[in-house]
C-alpha cells in the first residue's frame, strides 16, 4: 500500500487526519468520508453576529418562561384539563429531554438550548395538572414515570457515534406531541382549553433557533429539521385556532331524559 513521508499507510493517515477547514467551517473526515455535521469555527464568526446570536439565545430562554405559563394558568382558572391531550404531553417530555441530553453531550453552548430546560419543567407541571384534574389512574402515572426514567438512562449511555439518534428520534416525538392534539381539535371543531400563545412563541422561537444554530453550531441537519418541522406543526395549530375561533367543545354529558 502507498505510504506517507513517515512510513504510515495513507489509508491509516486518512482515518486519523485532522479536520479540513474549507470556507471557514470544520469538516471532520473519517476514512475519507465527510461527516454530515459541519461545525462553525468560533474565530470565523463575525463578532457582531456572534453577540447577536448569543443575545437572541438567552432572550429566547428568558421568554420561554412564559411559553407554557398561559396554558398552566388557563387550566388552573378553569379547574379543568378538558381538551388537553395527555398523549401529546407525554410525548413532550422525551422531546425536550432528548434535546437537552444531546446538546450537553455534544458540548454545545447553553445559549443554544437553555429554553429546553425551562419548557421541560413547564411540561412536567402541565402533565401533573392533567393527572390531577383528570384523576389519572396510578398505573398510568407509574408507567409514564418508569418509561421516562429508562429512556433518560439509555440516552446518557449512548456512545458518541449514536448521539445524533437523540435528535433524529425527536421527529416522531414531535409528531406525537402535535398530531393527537391536531386530530382532537379537528374532531371537536374546537381547540378547547388549548392556548395559542405558546404556539406563536414556539413559531418565533424556532425561527430564532435556526439562526443561532447556523451561527454558533453549524449545519446540524437533525437540529434544523426539527426546528422546521416544529414551525410547520405550530402553524397548523394556529390555523386551527383561527378557523375554529369561538367554537365551544361539544358537551359529552348526557342530557336530561324526557318522558
Amino acid at each position: 500500500p502507498s505510504r506517507g513521508a513517515v512510513g504510515i499507510p495513507r489509508s491509516s493517515m486518512a482515518a486519523i487526519a485532522p479536520p479540513s477547514r474549507p470556507n471557514g467551517v470544520t469538516v471532520w473526515r473519517n476514512n475519507g468520508k465527510i461527516n454530515r455535521k459541519v461545525s462553525v469555527r468560533v474565530e470565523d464568526i463575525s463578532p457582531i453576529r456572534l453577540i447577536l446570536s448569543q443575545t437572541l439565545g438567552y432572550t429566547l430562554m428568558c421568554g420561554s418562561m412564559m411559553l407554557e405559563l398561559p396554558q398552566i394558568i388557563k387550566i388552573l382558572k378553569a379547574k379543568s384539563a378538558k381538551g388537553i391531550s395527555p398523549v401529546a404531553r407525554y410525548w413532550a417530555l422525551p422531546l425536550f429531554g432528548s434535546s437537552i441530553v444531546y446538546h450537553i453531550l455534544e458540548g454545545y453552548p447553553f445559549s443554544c438550548f437553555g429554553e429546553n430546560v425551562v419548557v421541560l419543567t413547564q411540561n412536567i407541571a402541565i402533565v401533573t395538572l392533567v393527572w390531577y384534574f383528570n384523576k389519572t389512574p396510578l398505573k398510568e402515572i407509574m408507567t409514564v414515570l418508569l418509561a421516562y426514567a429508562v429512556l433518560i438512562t439509555v440516552q446518557i449511555s449512548l456512545p458518541p457515534t449514536l448521539r445524533p439518534l437523540l435528535i433524529y428520534a425527536n421527529i416522531p416525538c414531535l409528531l406525537g406531541v402535535y398530531i393527537p392534539q391536531l386530530i382532537l381539535n379537528f374532531k371537536n371543531k374546537s381547540i378547547g382549553q388549548v392556548a395559542l400563545t405558546p404556539a406563536i412563541m414556539k413559531l418565533m422561537g424556532c425561527s430564532i433557533r435556526v439562526f443561532t444554530t447556523l451561527t454558533q453550531i453549524g449545519i446540524d441537519i437533525a437540529l434544523l429539521a426539527n426546528f422546521m418541522l416544529s414551525m410547520t406543526l405550530n402553524s397548523i395549530l394556529l390555523f386551527q385556532g383561527w378557523i375554529f375561533r369561538g367554537n365551544k367543545l361539544p358537551d359529552t354529558k348526557p342530557g336530561p331524559k324526557t318522558a
